[in-house]
């Protein structure tokens, strides 16, 4: 089996440093290439390098001088001359006119001239002076026909080549990353389309994998985000059908006895009824009065804290829920804190918390039986434990059992219960920093601890 390719992660800056690297090496090479070529073309004799008239004549120097008449043939190649004598007379040669009369200038003087890139060497012989014209630029020569501007046509060349090498490097980072933004463009319509749920692709860049792992993660809250709307919608709704529950209870005992009452004979039964509806009654202005109670918490930004003996304030606040424990034939066991503690918080708040807490214990455990409440102060917090002899906390129940309205008991059957107390205990605790936490006990019974800050 193949071995299995893995593409390794780059970056934009990477990406830069390794197309300048591959751009400068494609131009070092071509320019390398070049001057081999060169070199090529002068071992071939096709070009004649910029020194070759001067190092010809000076090789050849000796024939020159005494050949009997001057000729191109012992001349360098591209080469023109005129000959003149030593008065200044022209004799021959192949010099246009206009070259001649530079030569001419040259003899008179007896001194070589450099003319823009043309030499006129001055060769003195025996009888007469030959003017030499040649090229101090490299020249090709195809056949006998020299083309000048050869430095012209290297830097026309080499741009050239250095340019496409440069269009080339362009073209492949630009086109790797027009892939990348494709990528993020087709992702951004998936996201408008509202098709949340996608797979991540990778670019393996990193800056684009950024881009697109962020909107992933947008995708991702978005949908997340969703879900909790659709789940708060549907607590929402269930919520309204136990309230809805909840008070048709107690209306339904309202309008029953109400209707008996009309079919009553005696003034006992008529009493009878009356308590019933006033019973009912009762309870529903006892509901309305949490619901109210509840928005108030929730409305309220300002506690009125005050700093008062933790010591003290439990051991009056145990007086209520003693009396209110005795209703389900139930007692309080209080382990207090060894050390004196001072709290600063709203002193009637607090205690409706804490009482809502000690109530749910009392509501879930059976007659006759014990509710422990200890105290300590532990990291900062002065910690209240609440603990109950019922059958525990369902793993739902520990999931929702702060929010509002919600009842472990399926049926909502049970009278003076309205899934409030917890949420109200739970917003007044957060509300003065602190953390409310249910779970079981080790001996599977419920236990909600209130910590508060010191």
């Amino acid at each position: 089996m193949g071995k299995i390719r893995t593409i390794r992660p780059t970056t934009i800056k990477r990406q830069i440093v390794l197309f300048l690297i591959r751009t400068g090496i494609h131009i070092v090479g071509i320019i390398v290439l070049w001057f081999l070529l060169t070199e090529f073309l002068v071992r071939s004799q096709i070009l004649i390098p910029s020194n070759y008239a001067e190092q010809y004549i000076k090789d050849n120097i000796d024939i020159i001088i005494s050949a009997e008449q001057v000729s191109d043939s012992i001349l360098p190649e591209g080469s023109t001359f005129s000959m003149f004598s030593y008065n200044n007379g022209y004799r021959y040669g192949n010099m246009q006119e206009e070259d001649r009369k530079v030569a001419a200038s040259v003899a008179a003087n007896r001194y070589s001239h450099l003319t823009g890139h043309y030499m006129y060497y001055i060769i003195n012989r025996e009888k007469d002076m030959c003017i030499v014209k040649y090229s101090l630029e490299p020249v090709i020569n195809l056949g006998g026909a020299y083309f000048f501007n050869y430095n012209l046509l290297t830097v026309i060349i080499l741009l050239l080549c250095c340019t496409a090498s440069l269009l080339i490097e362009i073209n492949r980072i630009t086109g790797r990353w027009l892939t990348c933004f494709k990528v993020i463009e087709d992702l951004t319509s998936v996201i408008r389309n509202k098709e949340l749920e996608f797979e991540c692709p990778r670019t393996y860049i990193k800056e684009f994998d950024q881009v697109i792992d962020s909107m992933h993660d947008m995708g991702t809250s978005l949908v997340q985000s969703l879900q909790r709307q659709w789940e708060m919608e549907q607590s929402r709704n269930q919520q309204i059908a136990a309230l809805a529950h909840d008070v048709k209870i107690p209306l339904t005992i309202i309008k029953g006895n109400a209707q008996l009452m009309g079919l009553a004979d005696n003034d006992q039964e008529r009493s009878e009824y009356t308590r019933s509806i006033l019973s009912g009654e009762s309870r529903i202005e006892h509901y309305v009065d949490h619901i109210l109670k509840l928005s108030h918490l929730q409305k309220s930004s300002e506690l009125k804290r005050q700093k008062i003996s933790a010591d003290t304030w439990l051991k009056t606040l145990l007086t209520e829920a003693g009396e209110l424990a005795k209703v389900y034939e139930q007692s309080i066991i209080y382990s207090p804190s060894l050390e004196n503690t001072t709290l600063l918080i709203d002193k009637e708040l607090m205690s409706s918390a804490l009482l809502n807490i000690i109530m749910n214990g009392c509501e879930h455990s059976p007659r006759i039986s014990n509710l422990f409440l200890d105290t300590k102060v532990d990291d900062n917090y002065f910690i209240i434990t609440v603990k109950d002899s019922g059958p525990g906390f369902t793993e739902e129940a520990i999931s929702h059992a702060t929010t509002l309205f919600y009842m472990d008991d399926k049926s909502r059957g049970k009278l003076n219960h309205y899934g409030i107390g917890l949420t109200m205990a739970d917003m007044i605790v957060i509300s003065h920093g602190g953390i409310l936490t249910i779970k079981n006990t080790e001996q599977h019974h419920g236990c909600v601890i209130v910590k508060i800050p010191l």
